[in-house]
């Protein structure tokens, strides 16, 4: 008879000469073993509730523990409930989730929320992800948070996101959100013509600095990897100045909001923004980070952004493993993206979240801009409109369209889209397309295509999560500035 598999998560150490060390942490780990065990407690207690209002029977769960011993570990990670090898996570007297349990806590929604984004929860063995009562997933990641705490932290629970007084538009920026090939450049470069905006191109490095320092910021580490990044560098932005607005105690998000107001103050401007697509696949990191943030979140034609993703040259896109090749995949990428983006507009509001389609945008760009303006809650300029020929990403080869004014029609899947290529697209994302009014013929909904899509792209990110954390990160990275 065949062994039964290991249950339990593998632990990466990276030793200082570089090696590695592979550990299975399972159930006889003192600390993990019985969180693990509490949190697939919790799991299955919210699952048979029917807390994310899909039936008990509907979910496969032959693999929840090793999912409760993945969450299990980041919950370690953030809450340093254990000693660590390596000198960037922490101990126990360095607990992030005893001084800091908010965002602790947040860092714990997070990874649930990760975590039944597999197939492996929902998806391919069980319901799709957008059956799912993502606002239940929200609450089964609090009543774990809040029984962690309870266990483990022995601290009042904060009040998240509490506040007695309104907070002004734009005190923590705005995020440009869209599906890459959305037309999102067009439109961060009209918010970056406003004289009290500064939105720059694509930023890249919010999710590794939030995986690299925790809660509070150790300011000295953060202003050393800000030297390291090829962004800053490419934006002419001197670490110094960020460093000269970091003290000690902050959050990561508010020492990353440091870079963009430091870049934002270079430029005379009061406010900022960032656009980065792929920042579609990290909306929860985001929305952990800055819990004030303001959402735009630009809508195209799947099929017109199709068009354009697939005809960019190669070596000029970041690549996942998920990376789409043709037009059922970029369907995969599309609906999963609009479908997250969307989800989190209404967990965070009509005050935080604006949706605005790419097809309104160019049909009449004032229109379009004086409510986004209206939403962030600044006065509309005209310089906005007058961006043709004057943008830096105007030189990139694939933004050449930023020499002309806007137009309509600069793609048309109906005339240069084949047959076969639209019944591909449709057949993965024809019921979203439909939902938001765009013209089908058919309303598929691949749901294996889709979960093996998220599970690629989840598998990406994780990988990439062990490099960043790692000590080797600083070793690939050279100081730049």
């Amino acid at each position: 008879m065949a062994d039964e598999p290991e249950v339990g998560v593998q632990r990466v150490t990276v030793r200082g000469d570089g090696t590695r060390e592979v550990e299975l942490v399972g159930p006889d780990h003192p600390v993990i073993g019985p969180l693990a065990s509490l949190v697939e407690s919790e799991l299955r207690s919210h699952i048979a509730g029917e807390t994310l209002g899909v039936a008990p029977d509907r979910f496969e769960l032959w693999d929840l523990p090793n999912r409760a011993f993945s969450i299990a570990e980041e919950v370690d990670y953030y809450f340093a409930l254990t000693e660590r090898p390596t000198a960037d996570i922490g101990t126990p007297g360095d607990r992030v989730g005893v001084e800091h349990p908010e965002a602790a806590t947040m860092a714990v929604a997070d990874t649930v929320n990760d975590q039944f984004q597999t197939d492996l929860i929902v998806g391919a063995y069980g319901p799709e992800w957008d059956e799912v009562d993502q606002e239940g997933v929200h609450r089964v990641a609090d009543a774990i948070a809040a029984e962690i705490e309870r266990r483990y932290v022995a601290v009042p629970r904060a009040d998240r996101l509490v506040r007695a007084e309104p907070v002004p538009a734009l005190l923590q920026g705005v995020f440009v959100l869209g599906v890459r090939r959305s037309g999102t450049t067009l439109l961060r470069v009209m918010l970056d013509r406003h004289p009290e905006l500064a939105v720059p191109d694509e930023s890249y490095f919010i999710p590794q600095l939030a995986r690299r320092h925790r809660d509070p910021v150790d300011v000295a580490a953060f202003v050393d990897d800000l030297g390291r990044l090829s962004t800053l560098a490419e934006w002419g932005l001197d670490p110094l100045s960020v460093a000269a607005r970091l003290e000690p105690g902050l959050h990561p998000g508010q020492a990353i909001a440091a870079i963009f107001e430091a870049y934002a103050e270079d430029r005379g401007k009061s406010s900022w923004g960032d656009k980065t697509p792929l920042y579609m696949q990290s909306l929860p990191t985001l929305e952990r980070l800055f819990p004030l943030t303001l959402y735009v979140h630009l809508v195209r034609d799947g099929r017109d952004a199709a068009l354009s993703f697939l005809s960019v040259p190669p070596g000029i896109m970041t690549e996942s493993w998920g990376h789409p090749r043709d037009s059922a995949g970029f369907a995969c990428q599309w609906a999963t993206e609009v479908r997250d983006a969307r989800a989190l507009g209404r967990r965070v509001g009509q005050t935080r979240y604006l949706e605005v389609r790419y097809e309104a945008l160019v049909a009449d760009p004032e229109a379009e801009l004086r409510r986004v303006c209206a939403f962030l809650a600044l006065e509309y300029d005209e310089a906005m409109v007058d961006y043709a020929g004057k943008a830096d990403s105007a030189r990139k080869e694939h933004q050449q369209r930023l020499n002309e004014p806007p137009r309509v029609g600069v793609r048309n899947w109906r005339t240069e889209m084949t047959p076969s290529d639209v019944d591909a697209f449709e057949a993965v994302a024809g019921d979203l397309l439909h939902e938001l009014g765009y013209e089908v013929t058919a309303r598929g909904h691949d749901s294996r295509r889709l979960a093996a899509y998220r599970a690629k792209t989840a598998a990406w990110r994780a990988v990439g999560a062990v490099t960043q954390r790692s000590p080797l990160w600083r070793r690939r990275h050279a100081r730049l500035l």
